[in-house]
């Protein structure tokens, strides 16, 4: 059995076409996933639930949470593989790409010029190459992610089974354009829901803390960004126990608690900071998306963004600061860069509206440039 099979065993088979889709009234993580699953019939799992079923000779994985399907895809990266090896999100896109060129699917050019204009390339083997890939458990499997390429081998390296590349797109490896991540970025980001994401092992990092000596603070840096113009770092006191790590958001201390506003999503007296974002959008339009401070940090970093932090100035006078947050993501990409005003007010008693622009989504390779404008 290909890397154990998961809890319920459900009958999928490839529709020869025209049969009724049967997972209407759920939603879908993307339009291209909604295109698949016509080609897919299965009784749909109820609520959070992954599973592995059978397709014609191959094993697909169906991933659902909170009635959204998630990932259909052909069975390839079992779960130690994903939290070690490979990048979820470019697991999930190498499973569902192989799968979606076995099917019927509305596309205006053939699977051949497809993949040559997608940059998706099969150095050795081929799309029937998952066969091979699914009887042999045991097959060596490697992973490489440059700044622009991502490269995968199955077996020995010097002659192996089989070998892909393709670049880092977010746009491809998410299967979603331009368009469709503006149109959903809105109910994503107001649909985590943060008393139920992961928090770090406070004590597991307190080995890597630095003290700062002009303000008696434990720093965690995790690095700088844009020429060291953006830093992510977290501040924090010792609790009453000197064991225990109290992240700082202080008014007395406005620059620390700006930084760890935006770093983190673990501070509790500020989950009711709201956030007005006027979204830039396709056409130089704007969408406004209304959310809170926390929600935003939780979503982009949820999806593997890591934070870096400017303070551009604090002014007492008026109240507000300004603060440059970028949300980088590194394996697929891609950047979210906010500009936001925070009312000073909001340090102390944790409500209050931040407002801010944002440029989602934008390729690494052309982060410079609008950092500079």
């Amino acid at each position: 059995m290909p890397y154990g099979k998961l809890i319920l065993v459900f009958s999928i088979f490839l529709i020869i076409g025209g049969i009724e889709n049967t997972c209407d009234g759920r939603t879908f993580r993307s339009d291209g996933l909604e295109e698949i699953s016509r080609h897919i019939a299965i009784e749909w799992p109820s609520g959070d639930t992954t599973v592995t079923a059978g397709h014609g000779k191959r094993d697909i994985t169906v991933r659902v949470a909170d009635g959204c399907v998630e990932h259909i895809g052909f069975s390839i990266f079992p779960q130690q593989l994903r939290s070690s090896i490979i990048n979820p999100q470019i697991a999930d896109f190498v499973e569902r790409y192989w799968l979606s060129l076995t099917l019927p699917l509305d596309r205006p050019k053939s699977v051949i010029q497809q993949l040559i204009e997608d940059r998706f390339t099969f150095h050795r083997g081929g799309v029937e190459s998952i066969g091979v890939i699914q009887q042999d458990t045991t097959i060596m499997f490697s992973c490489q992610v440059d700044p622009d390429l991502v490269t995968m081998i199955w077996g020995e390296k010097s002659q192996p089974v089989c070998h892909i590349t393709f670049p880092v797109d977010h746009e491809l490896i998410l299967g979603r354009r331009m368009l469709e991540n503006d149109r959903r970025l809105p109910g994503e980001i107001n649909s985590v829901r943060i008393q139920d994401c992961p928090t770090r092992d406070r004590s597991a990092t307190s080995s890597s803390l630095y003290a700062d000596t002009l303000t008696s603070l434990l720093v965690e840096r995790a690095g700088s960004y844009l020429d060291c113009a953006l830093k992510s770092e977290r501040y924090y006191t010792r609790g009453a126990d000197s064991t225990a790590l109290q992240s700082v958001f202080d008014s007395n201390l406005y620059q620390e608690s700006l930084i760890n506003l935006f770093t983190d999503y673990d501070i509790e007296k500020a989950r009711d900071i709201r956030l007005n974002i006027r979204h830039q959008i396709f056409g130089l339009k704007e969408q406004l998306i209304e959310t809170t401070v926390q929600q935003f940090v939780a979503y982009s970093m949820l999806n593997g963004c890591m934070p870096f932090v400017g303070t551009v100035s604090i002014d007492e006078n008026t109240g507000e600061a300004d603060v440059l947050v970028i949300m980088h993501n590194a394996q697929l990409g891609y950047n979210h860069v906010l500009r936001v005003s925070v009312p000073l007010e909001s340090i102390s008693t944790g409500n209050g509206t931040a407002t801010a622009r944002l440029n989602a989504f934008v390729p690494t390779s052309n982060i410079k440039n609008l950092f500079k404008n």
